[in-house]
């Protein structure tokens, strides 16, 4: 035979105890600022472009404090990812306002005189791609954006990115 107390606790969906309605509500309130927070400041790349797959963003940043190397999220334009206009990215800044870019045979890049990578006439999927074509002075307010990967879509194809344009600082968590 069951007690009234044994049916009573059952039937019991929220707690009565005012410290466990201060702990269920405070912890509600964490899940749903976290779950707002976090698809903003955490992105997982899709692809091996740079060598990290889970980055932190920082989206407040001094634009003249970033230097070359630093991972950058850029907004790229490019027909060859459908339903991605514009696609925001995770590159490094290799090049910068100052230095020197060339091209070499019309697809191995280097800045300063420092190899970053060649160029491909086609995409994965055989799509061929224009190669950008330049040797000088990188403008001011301008960089190349380089993912490192040899299937990495970066400056080598839509050349220079505007400062102005980075979106965040991305960190490397994995």
């Amino acid at each position: 035979m069951k007690t009234q107390e044994g049916q009573r606790s059952r039937h019991r969906r929220f707690p009565s105890d005012p410290k466990q309605v201060i702990c269920l509500i405070v912890g509600f309130l964490t899940l749903f600022y976290l779950g707002s927070v976090i698809p903003r400041r955490i992105s997982i790349s899709p692809t091996e472009s740079v060598g990290h797959y889970i980055f932190l963003y920082k989206r407040h940043f001094d634009p003249a404090k970033i230097k070359k190397d630093t991972l950058v999220v850029v907004p790229f334009y490019t027909k060859l990812r459908p339903h991605c206009w514009p696609c925001l990215v995770v590159k490094y800044l290799k090049c910068d306002s100052g230095d020197r870019l060339e091209v070499k045979n019309g697809l191995d890049f280097f800045c300063n005189g420092v190899f970053l990578g060649r160029a491909k006439t086609h995409s994965k999927k055989g799509v061929p791609v224009k190669v950008f074509q330049y040797n000088g002075i990188i403008p001011q307010g301008k960089f190349f954006a380089f993912g490192g990967c040899v299937d990495s879509y970066d400056s080598r194809y839509v050349g220079f990115i505007d400062k102005k344009d980075i979106k965040a600082i991305a960190l490397p968590i994995i």
